[in-house]
């Protein structure tokens, strides 16, 4: 709350249209009106989809709070290249989760008001999390009401391990060591439920148990050596939270995950719960309370009588072999989608949006690898004839920041550059046009979330304050 009037009074935010009049990255600009930008973004975008390949129309977001506009918006123009930045943000943790339950969640929701004892793997709700202003009361709630125990595993004193009952120090990247360390003794030394295990999972629990302490003994003092806990700490740990089954949970976030290893890390955590039977327990490790887009009236996109009236345009079709954007496509992407299996062929739609290299990131728009579009563009993977950034801050914050700057500056790979967002930023630097968006106070927005209630709700964000100068929400 802070952060939003820091951004909407902030000094240097931009507040008006401009144009670029020098070249491109130089920082010369004109002030303009918004029929002017208008007149030339849909002169632009109507010759594009005119000559018949509307996925030359990229646009590429940072965090999309509009529940689905811009989705609605580029499939009513044909483009399937609604990029984003997901796979340096949480896929290492989506894919877990997934890989577990067969679904994609935004996030999990533990029953934290009524747990016994919370292991965490660099998860930072104090400070820092998606979910971090539901979970800090009712984490604090658990351990000041009802006697519950936090335990944090953290490279660093963060404010979550400050408030901890135990913090232990570990090495970067070892979290999954730790937790299968965890899992070994559990396993070992049978503190699992069994008739949990029975009925939810698909896998023998004996294949598991081989996998875990036979095949690869992942001992205490296997991951010790590794992560610099303990063996005899581990143990104790991993008892305590078997013991504390099925009101315990386990909680990870960017510590565990966003390594090299980031993925198997999550799943040895994730793992954790399934052993002692606390899924869907009260005070256990719940999953998240919305359902999702496809499946019910709630999600990440909230009510469809809010944000998505009805009819809803169709989504662009897949590229087959015969259609003029699959046989543009560079020889050796042609050849590896047709090694695909026929179900995946099915939802191919080019390198941005469904990287051949990647195929199992096409799920849903989770795993997308937006991070390497420019440097895609870049090679001829794609045509880009208009290329829209929305509050994407691909030219300073991505790993190929570099890449990106240099595929912005060559306007004969983007023609077109449009930027969306509340203040001139380096990627702002390098557009053609940019458009001055409203704030969180400025606007409305249909707001919905997972619950640490555990009840889906969908919400709306009302304005406080009227858009100063002449920004406007990226609906408008």
């Amino acid at each position: 709350a802070n952060a939003m009037i820091s951004y909407t009074y902030y000094p240097d935010r931009l507040l008006h249209p401009i144009r670029r009049v020098g070249k491109r990255g130089e920082g010369r600009w004109k002030r303009i009106s918004w029929d002017e930008a208008n007149r030339e973004v849909v002169k632009r975008l109507k010759k594009t989809r005119e000559s018949g390949h509307p996925e030359r129309f990229v646009f590429h977001y940072g965090r999309d709070k509009t529940k689905g506009f811009t989705s609605r918006f580029c499939n009513a123009y044909g483009t399937p290249n609604r990029v984003n930045r997901r796979s340096i943000c949480s896929s290492n943790r989506r894919a877990p989760l997934m890989s577990f339950y067969g679904r994609d969640f935004e996030w999990e929701t533990q029953d934290l008001a009524n747990t016994k004892y919370i292991v965490n793997f660099g998860a930072n709700p104090m400070e820092a999390y998606q979910g971090g202003l539901y979970m800090m009361q009712r984490i604090q709630e658990a351990r000041v009401d009802h006697g519950a125990r936090m335990v944090t595993f953290e490279v660093r004193p963060s404010a979550t391990a400050s408030v901890s009952d135990e913090y232990h120090p570990i090495m970067p990247g070892t979290d999954g060591c730790v937790a299968f360390a965890m899992a070994y003794v559990i396993l070992k030394e049978k503190l699992y439920d069994e008739a949990f295990w029975k009925r939810w999972v698909n896998v023998p629990l004996e294949t598991v148990r081989k996998h875990v302490v036979d095949d690869h003994a992942w001992s205490p003092e296997w991951a010790e050596k590794l992560s610099g806990i303990p063996a005899d700490t581990i143990r104790r740990i991993a008892r305590e939270f078997a013991a504390a089954a099925p009101a315990c949970c386990t909680m990870s976030n960017r510590g565990s995950a966003k390594h090299y290893n980031g993925f198997q890390a999550d799943r040895g955590i994730r793992l954790l719960d399934v052993l002692v039977g606390n899924v869907g327990k009260p005070g256990g490790f719940c999953l998240s309370s919305l359902r999702m887009w496809g499946g019910g009236k709630y999600g990440q996109w909230g009510l469809p009588s809010v944000s998505q009236p009805a009819p809803k345009p169709p989504k662009p079709k897949a590229w087959r072999p015969g259609t003029p954007q699959f046989d543009e496509l560079p020889q050796a992407v042609r050849e590896r989608v047709a090694g695909f299996p026929e179900s995946w062929q099915a939802k191919y739609q080019g390198e941005l949006n469904t990287p051949s290299e990647y195929p199992l990131a096409w799920h849903w728009y989770a795993m997308r690898v937006g991070q390497l579009v420019p440097s895609y563009i870049r090679e001829g993977r794609a045509k880009v004839d208009v290329y829209v950034s929305y509050t994407l801050g691909a030219a300073y914050g991505f790993p190929e920041a570099k890449a990106a700057r240099e595929v912005y500056l060559d306007e004969k790979l983007i023609p077109f550059h449009v930027v969306i967002d509340i203040g001139y930023s380096e990627q702002a630097q390098l557009a053609d046009l940019v458009l001055p968006e409203a704030t969180s106070l400025e606007r409305w927005d249909p707001h919905s979330t997972n619950s640490y209630e555990l009840i889906p709700y969908t919400g709306i964000r009302q304005p406080l304050v009227e858009p100063l100068g002449e920004s406007r929400s990226v609906q408008h």
